[in-house]
């Protein structure tokens, strides 16, 4: 395994696809340039440096 390889904090999968936090009614555009992570074994939504 990479020292820089990203897993899920949730259930340590390597699995992880990298998006944009998209536009919301409630925050409106704010955020709307942050990158999400989402892990595609188990859903979990975090952000960067927390999967490490």
């Amino acid at each position: 395994m990479s020292e820089n390889e990203v897993k899920c904090p949730k259930c340590g999968s390597t699995q992880i696809q990298a998006g944009k936090r998209g536009w919301s009614f409630w925050t409106g555009m704010i955020g709307m340039n942050k990158i999400t992570l989402t892990c595609l074994s188990c859903g979990n939504k975090f952000s960067p440096g927390e999967g490490t």
